[in-house]
This record gives structure tokens, C-alpha cells and sequence, in this order.
């Protein structure tokens, strides 16, 4: 391509009497532009997972639109960026001398990772704090070092039971999970109650009381122990 170039050319006569004439002319110099020729280039989607290398960057084109002996130089390149979602595919460095491109651009998709993550099941006594919840990833791997960021929790509730462990909040959104819960499980505390005896004074009656001492109660409980005492007789020193 070029512009306001000189143009040469050659003129002669044809035809049965072209000896019977001189040809003569008189013509300016001339000069013109040699626009280049449009071709469209467009870029491929692409597709790959998390944590994976890119694909190769393709394109396509009509190779009817290119004369022969010309070829296209360069590469595509996408926008930067390694987290899930899109990146624009852009022309960079892509070019064909005498050629004007029409450039149609496409996205790389990087697609979520999937991970299959199973909760430990876990079980405290009831009154005591709530022990670390625990996962393991069971299927698929975290990339680059990642932290997952993943919290999980229990259904609420603090009395003797079996609570879900299920999954929380997630900070890594790179990855895709299946989450498989677990059994939370409050077990029945140990209560120890020594109980001694107490002298009462005769009053013809076999009832008595017994002094109950209590362990290991959670504090904020509020419980009573019922003992029901009865001597086997109402007589003094009768054994």
C-alpha cells in the first residue's frame, strides 16, 4: 500500500492501419493511492479450568481474502487475570502488511474448579464449648497454593441431640463445591450426687432427710434432684 504514488505506464496502437499514425501524448504526471485490501480476522472462543494453562489462542479467517504470498504475522492475546469469569481475547500483535483488518474479538472463559468436600463428624458433651469443626476435600485439589476460605457450622442448638454440620460461608470463589454434611452429636453429661444421711429428731414418723451434694452440673442449669427418704422405722434407736 502506499500513498500519492507515481504510476508508469506504456501505451501503443493496435488495429489494420495503426502504421498510418504516430501516436503522441500528452498526459501529466500521475500519481495515485494503493488502499489496503480488507480482510476480517476472528478470534476463537476458548475455554479452560481454573488453574489450568491457557489453550492456544486461534482465529479464523478467508483465506480467499489473501493473495498468494502473503500470510498473517503475530499472536492473539487475552486480557490478564487467572480467577474464574471472562477475559477479552484482543488482537495483539496480529498484523498483514498491505492488509486492513476488521477485527472480531471472543472471550476465554476460565470455568469454576469443582471440589468435593465431606464435613468430619464431630460430638462434644452437653455444657462444653463446641470443639473445631473439620472437612476434608475428598475430590479435586486447590491450585496455586489457594486458600479456601470455606466455613462451615452447625444447626443451631445446645441440648442432647444430633445437629447437621453444613456448610458456611465461602471466600475462594474459584471453586465449584459439593458439599456432603455430617452428624454434630451433644451427648448426655455425667451428674455424680453423694448423698449422705442426716439425724432427725423422733417424731413418730419413718420420713427423713438426707443431705444431696451435686457434680459436674452445667451451671447456668437450673435443676433439682428429688430423694424421697424413709427410715424403716419411727422409733428411737430401733434398728
Amino acid at each position: 500500500t502506499g500513498v500519492n504514488l507515481l504510476v508508469n505506464f506504456e501505451t501503443w496502437i493496435e488495429g489494420e492501419e495503426q502504421n498510418n499514425y504516430e501516436l503522441i501524448i500528452s498526459i501529466p504526471e500521475i500519481r495515485a493511492d494503493i488502499l489496503p485490501r480488507p480482510i476480517t480476522i476472528a478470534a476463537d472462543c476458548k475455554q479452560k479450568l481454573y488453574g489450568e494453562n491457557d489453550p492456544e489462542l486461534t482465529y479464523t479467517f478467508d483465506p480467499s481474502k489473501i493473495l498468494p504470498g502473503d500470510f498473517i504475522n503475530g499472536n492473539l492475546v487475552r486480557s490478564s487475570g487467572e480467577d474464574a469469569g471472562a477475559y477479552k481475547i484482543n488482537i495483539g500483535t496480529l498484523s498483514i502488511l498491505n492488509y486492513e483488518i476488521t477485527y472480531v474479538s471472543a472471550d476465554l472463559i476460565i470455568s469454576k474448579r469443582m471440589l468435593e468436600i465431606k464435613a468430619n463428624e464431630n460430638v462434644k458433651i452437653y455444657g462444653e464449648i463446641d470443639p473445631v469443626l473439620t472437612y476434608e476435600i475428598i475430590n479435586g485439589e486447590l491450585q496455586f497454593n489457594d486458600n479456601l476460605g470455606l466455613n462451615i457450622k452447625r444447626e443451631a442448638g445446645e441440648n442432647v441431640g444430633i445437629y447437621k454440620i453444613i456448610m458456611g460461608s465461602q471466600m475462594n470463589l474459584n471453586y465449584e463445591i459439593e458439599f456432603i454434611p455430617a452428624n454434630f452429636v451433644i451427648s448426655k453429661r455425667d451428674l455424680t450426687i453423694e448423698i449422705s444421711t442426716q439425724e432427725k429428731d423422733y417424731d413418730g414418723k419413718t420420713t427423713g432427710t438426707l443431705l444431696a451434694k451435686m457434680e459436674n452440673k452445667v451451671v447456668r442449669d437450673n435443676i433439682l434432684i428429688n430423694i424421697e427418704t424413709r427410715f424403716e422405722s419411727a422409733i428411737v434407736g430401733d434398728k
